[in-house]
C-alpha cells in the first residue's frame, strides 16, 4: 500500500503539466458547451462552435498523452529500464497507475459532466442509471485500449503509431467487406462479445506487468483487432445469418395472442407499380400490413423484420434489420437485384417481425414555465416569446414518452388566442459517449406552449418482447413499391 502511494505521488509531480492542461480542458469545455444548447432559437456562434469541437477533439488525445506517460515512467518493453532493479511489487505497480487513472483521468471528467448536469438544472442524482451506462463505453473504447497501447510500446511516437495503425486497418477492412445496409444486432451477441473483448485486453495489461512479455502481448492485442474487425466486417456482409437468426428468435419469443394480417387488396398500390428506379441498389416495399392483438393502448418500439422470397427457382432471405412500422403498413428493403427478378410474377413471402412491446403508465401532468421538471428525471425548459420547449436529460434520454398539451398561436399578446390540443412526442436514446452528458430534445407540439400551460406526460415502458409470423402465399411486389 506505502510503495503505492509512492509511485501514485512520483506520477504526480511527473505529469502535473499535462494535468494543468487536462483541468484547463475540462474547465474550457463545461464554459462552453452550455452557449451551444438548444435554448435561444438562433444559429450557434460559429467560432464557439469550432471552439467547442476543438476541445472536444483534444480532451481524448490528452488521455493518450496522459496515459501512455504515465505507464512509460515505467516502462515495460526492453531489460535496460532502471526500475526493474528496485523491489518493485508488480501488483503494487498496477494499483498505483490504476489509482492514477481514477484519481486524475476519470474523476476530474466526471467533475466536469456532473458540472453541465447542474448547468441544465438537472440533478446529478438523477442521472446515475445513465452514468453507469456511458462510464463502461468510455472505459472500452478509450480508456483501457490506451492504456492497453502503452504497455506493448516504448515511446510516445510509437503508441500514436500503433492507435493510428489499429484506425486505419478497422477502416480499410470494413471499406473491404461491404454492407448490406443498417442490420439488427442482438444484444445478447454484441454484449456478450463486448465483455469477452474487454476481458482480453485487461488480461494483456495484467499479464504484460506481471511478466513483461512484450512479443506475446503484442501478438494477443493484433489478434483481437484483427478478429474483432474480422467479426464485424463478415456480420456486416450476413456471413453469420444462422447463428443472428437464432440469437434474436430465442431473444424475441414468439407470442401467439399478436400476429400479423395482410390485406390483399392492391386497390391504393397498382398506381405505383414501375414509378422509378431503385435507388442505390435498393427497392423500398410498403406493405398493407397491421399488428393485431396488441392492445388498444399499447406501443411498439425498434421493429425489425427478416423475411424471405421464394419463387421458381430463386430464393432469397434478408438478413435482419430495422424496418418502419406505422398505421400504414410495414416499409420493407429488397435488393435491387433481387426485386428485379421477381417483379414480374406472384411470389411466396414470409416475414418474421420482432420488437419490443410497450405499455403506458398513469399520465402525469405539468405546468409549462421558463423551467419545469419533467418525467424520467428531466427537465425542460420554454423559451419566450417563441413558445418553443426544449427537454433536457442526463447522459440518456426517456422512455418514449407521449406528450399532450393546449397550443396557441400567440402568447401574452393581449388578445384571445384560439387554443387547440397539441400532440407531440419525446424519443427514447441510449446512454451515449460523449463529453457533453446533456441530451436534448424539442418538444413539438404543433404550436406554441405558454406559460401556465398544462401538459400531460405518458411514458411508455417496456412489458417484453415478442415475434409475429406472416405468410403470403403470392404477392406482387410492383404493387407496393413506393420508391
Amino acid at each position: 500500500m506505502m510503495q503505492s502511494l509512492h509511485i501514485f505521488r512520483k506520477d504526480v509531480r511527473h505529469l502535473w503539466p499535462e494535468l494543468t492542461l487536462y483541468v484547463a480542458l475540462l474547465a474550457g469545455f463545461a464554459w462552453i458547451k452550455p452557449q451551444l444548447w438548444l435554448v435561444g432559437g438562433g444559429a450557434p456562434d460559429s467560432t464557439i462552435e469550432l471552439l467547442s469541437g476543438l476541445l472536444q477533439t483534444l480532451i481524448p488525445i490528452l488521455w493518450l498523452v496522459m496515459i501512455v506517460r504515465l505507464v512509460h515512467d515505467e516502462s515495460l518493453v526492453g531489460d535496460r529500464q532502471f526500475w526493474i532493479t528496485r523491489p518493485y511489487s508488480r501488483v503494487s505497480l498496477i494499483a498505483a497507475k490504476l489509482g492514477f487513472m481514477v484519481v486524475c483521468v476519470v474523476l476530474p471528467f466526471l467533475v466536469m459532466q456532473w458540472s453541465l448536469i447542474l448547468q441544465a438544472d438537472l440533478h446529478p442524482l438523477g442521472t446515475l442509471r445513465g452514468l453507469m451506462h456511458s462510464l463502461p463505453v468510455f472505459a472500452e473504447f478509450t480508456w483501457i485500449p490506451f492504456f492497453a497501447v502503452a504497455v506493448v510500446t516504448a515511446s510516445l511516437g510509437r503508441a500514436f503509431m500503433s492507435l493510428i495503425g489499429a484506425v486505419l486497418t478497422w477502416i480499410a477492412i470494413l471499406a473491404l467487406s461491404g454492407s448490406t445496409g443498417p442490420l439488427m444486432t442482438p444484444t445478447t451477441l454484441f454484449d456478450g462479445y463486448a465483455i469477452l473483448l474487454f476481458c482480453v485486453v485487461v488480461g494483456v495489461v495484467i499479464y504484460q506487468y506481471m511478466v513483461r512479455d512484450t512479443k506475446r502481448s503484442r501478438a494477443a492485442l493484433i489478434a483481437a483487432l484483427v478478429v474483432t474487425v474480422g467479426l464485424f466486417g463478415c456480420f456486416t456482409r450476413d456471413c453469420f445469418h444462422g447463428v443472428v437468426d437464432a440469437a434474436v428468435r430465442r431473444q424475441y419469443p414468439a407470442d401467439t395472442s399478436i400476429h400479423l394480417s395482410f390485406d390483399s387488396s392492391v386497390a391504393g398500390y397498382g398506381s405505383r407499380t414501375g414509378r422509378a428506379a431503385a435507388s442505390r441498389g435498393w427497392v423500398p416495399l410498403s406493405l398493407p400490413v397491421q399488428l393485431q392483438g396488441l392492445g388498444p393502448t399499447a406501443r411498439i418500439h425498434e421493429p425489425n423484420a427478416s423475411f424471405t422470397l421464394d419463387s421458381p427457382g430463386y430464393r432469397y432471405e434478408s438478413p435482419w434489420r430495422p424496418v418502419g412500422f406505422d398505421g400504414r403498413g410495414l416499409s420493407l428493403l429488397v435488393p435491387a437485384e433481387v426485386f428485379n427478378r421477381m417483379q414480374g410474377g406472384e411470389v411466396h413471402l414470409h416475414v418474421s417481425f420482432a420488437t419490443e412491446k410497450l405499455a403506458p403508465a398513469a399520465p402525469e401532468v405539468v405546468t409549462a414555465a421558463e423551467h419545469f421538471s419533467v418525467p424520467d428525471q428531466g427537465n425542460c425548459v420554454l423559451t419566450e416569446p417563441e413558445g418553443r420547449v426544449i427537454c433536457r436529460y442526463g447522459f440518456e434520454g426517456p422512455s418514449p414518452t407521449g406528450v399532450s398539451g393546449p397550443v396557441t398561436k400567440a402568447c401574452g399578446d393581449g388578445t384571445t388566442a384560439t387554443t387547440s390540443q397539441g400532440t407531440g412526442a419525446l424519443h427514447a436514446w441510449a446512454a451515449g459517449s460523449r463529453p457533453d452528458p446533456v441530451m436534448e430534445e424539442p418538444l413539438t407540439l404543433g404550436g406554441m406552449v405558454c406559460p401556465g400551460a398544462q401538459l400531460s406526460f405518458v411514458a411508455y415502458h417496456s412489458v417484453g418482447q415478442f415475434r409475429a409470423e406472416l405468410d403470403i402465399p403470392a404477392v406482387t411486389l410492383g404493387h407496393y413499391r413506393t420508391d
